[in-house]
């Protein structure tokens, strides 16, 4: 692919897929996840957030990308690409679980990739617990990371960061207990009441 698609494009493609089954337009959707492109159209679709098949596929694209492209990335682009994945989920906390649960796993997976973030479960709780709303999404992120360190074949991650980002986790463990017994969790299971009730 040597041109970028414009964004109506895709979401032309998307609806072609997901109302109609075509193939033709899960081929070249696959074949936009797959370009360089990608990384740019799946922001711009979280960012739109037009509706869940597109917000499902930029989702899916971001994770994908962070998995098998990274390296597509320049290191000076990195923070980039985290603040603007946890500016679209605090945006999309309250979206489809299919594409909350994506956006979880994309993020979890650039933590783990991403060679200098340091302050992973810091800045997962500063964003995601300020807000009532975001504190489930939260707490799916806390059990995604190490989740995807340990278990993620997948992820193309190097013996040094695989060990540092497990360091960073234990060395965290009591941040994570000590919210988990504060008012957040509190904050959740009242959350939690308000939905069922």
């Amino acid at each position: 692919m040597t041109d970028r698609p414009t964004t109506e494009q895709v979401c032309q493609l998307l609806d072609a897929l997901y109302l109609q089954g075509s193939d033709e337009a899960s081929k070249y959707l696959e074949q936009i996840q797959k370009s360089v492109f990608g990384w740019e159209i799946a922001d711009v679709l979280l960012k739109l957030n037009r509706n869940e098949h597109s917000s499902h596929f930029a989702a899916c694209t971001m994770k994908y990308k962070i998995k098998e492209h990274f390296d597509e990335i320049p290191v000076e682009s990195h923070n980039a690409l985290k603040e603007s994945l946890i500016s679209n989920a605090l945006n999309m906390t309250n979206s489809a679980k299919s594409v909350t649960m994506q956006l979880g796993l994309a993020l979890a997976d650039l933590a783990i990739v991403s060679p200098n973030w340091t302050n992973i479960v810091d800045d997962f709780i500063n964003k995601f617990s300020t807000d009532l709303s975001c504190v489930p999404f939260l707490l799916t992120l806390l059990t995604l990371l190490p989740e995807e360190l340990m278990f993620n074949d997948s992820l193309q991650v190097k013996q040094p960061r695989w060990d540092d980002c497990k360091r960073l986790l234990t060395d965290d463990i009591t941040k994570i207990f000590h919210l988990l017994v504060s008012g957040c969790c509190c904050c959740c299971f009242v959350y939690l009441l308000f939905i069922v009730i």
